[in-house]
């Protein structure tokens, strides 16, 4: 979110108020509006395979992610994922530093996909998914495959797609088409249709198997500066 607020303050986007803007509430445009919309959001939980964990013993909670019985069975997102930097960032805020460590100590693997992240789980190679991006595990889900995905009584990590026009782009009239398109009913409907992303507008579904952001307790950094400035520690930490 940083980068979309400094790209805004050097001029970087044009400004284009689509008509479809008056679906989004103003916390999900900029002020002045018209420069980028949050055109989606992902979200990151926990996921598990039910033929290795039984329902009642995977874990509930972002601490019971961390217990010692998920030694060498579990996976997450590498650094260069933007959803790992922001679980990162909020579970350090939520359970100290130490959550991490804990994490250390179970040998993750990392991987830059929630491809390969579910398709190792759905393998059998891990039982477990750390950072479970929501939009893979229902696609997933609709191929019948053995998964499963859980809500953490904390929350559930939030991150936005944000969508704007390129100031000077070389073809701004088909760029303003295509956002209109894209905020609108047939984007957003086709959006969470082929790839299992949530909508923000209040008109349109959940993806099918799918509930809406607004059952959900989403988490999201209080102060997106300090956030990304965080980024060099994150890195250099996560790659320990």
């Amino acid at each position: 979110m940083s980068f979309v607020l400094d790209f805004q303050k050097r001029g970087g986007w044009m400004q284009y108020v689509s008509p479809e803007m008056a679906a989004y509430k103003p916390e999900h445009k900029s002020s002045p509006e018209g420069y980028y919309t949050w055109g989606a959001i992902s979200m990151a939980g926990i996921a598990y395979n039910p033929n290795l964990v039984k329902p009642g013993e995977a874990p509930r909670t972002w601490l019971d992610a961390v217990d010692p019985r998920w030694k060498d069975s579990i996976n997450s997102k590498g650094h260069t994922s933007g959803m790992q930097h922001v679980t990162w960032y909020i579970l350090r805020q939520l359970h100290g530093d130490e959550y991490w460590a804990k994490f250390a100590a179970l040998n993750p693997r990392a991987f830059d996909s929630y491809v390969q992240q579910f398709d190792r789980t759905v393998n059998g190679q891990d039982a477990i998914i750390h950072t479970a991006q929501y939009s893979g595990y229902l696609l997933a889900k609709a191929k019948g495959a053995p998964i499963e995905y859980v809500f953490p009584p904390e929350g559930i990590i939030g991150v936005h797609e944000s969508w704007g026009i390129v100031k000077e782009s070389p073809h701004p009239e088909a760029a303003k088409l295509f956002l209109d398109w894209f905020i609108g009913l047939p984007g957003q409907n086709a959006y969470g249709t082929d790839l299992m992303y949530n909508s923000l507008r209040a008109d349109v579904t959940p993806p099918v198997g799918g509930v809406g952001p607004e059952k959900m307790k989403l988490l999201f950094p209080d102060d997106w500066d300090a956030f990304i400035k965080t980024h060099p520690q994150f890195v250099r930490e996560w790659d320990k």
